[in-house]
């Protein structure tokens, strides 16, 4: 019976099952490695924002890091808003007309890392549609 169980030494963080597959072993050390990674200026992110009058309903927005309070632990975040459109609808984002420039989260409101947009008009698009967020 001790012998089906896993090997905690192999785990990734402790957590997890051992991973025979050298290949996926890999795949995985990487996506540990990206989480331990510090966010930095600039970086496209999810972040959600609880609402201050209600506790269970929260927001998700897609945000850009403008800033990072070190003592705190907080990220200042210029966020943006899903845009309609008659292609890519979901996929296009674009600043709001008063922009949420002092808009401060802590890091575990940060849900994900985006990857960079690529500049759609006057917009932005993004490869996460607004509903998966």
């Amino acid at each position: 019976m001790a012998d089906n169980l896993p090997d905690i030494n192999n785990a990734i963080d402790g957590v997890g099952v051992a991973i025979e597959d050298p290949e996926v072993a890999v795949e995985a050390t990487e996506v540990a490695a990206e989480a331990t990674e510090p966010l930095k200026i600039g970086e496209w992110v999810v972040a959600q924002f609880e609402l201050a009058n209600k506790k269970s309903h929260s927001f998700k927005y897609v945000a850009q890091i403008e800033a990072i309070n070190d003592v705190t632990n907080e990220f200042r975040l210029d966020c943006l808003r899903p845009k309609i459109t008659r292609s890519d609808s979901g996929y296009i984002y674009t600043y709001p007309n008063i922009r949420d420039k002092d808009t401060f989260v802590k890091k575990c409101d940060i849900i994900r890392r985006l990857e960079n947009p690529v500049k759609c008009q006057r917009a932005l698009k993004f490869s996460v549609h607004s509903e998966e967020i």
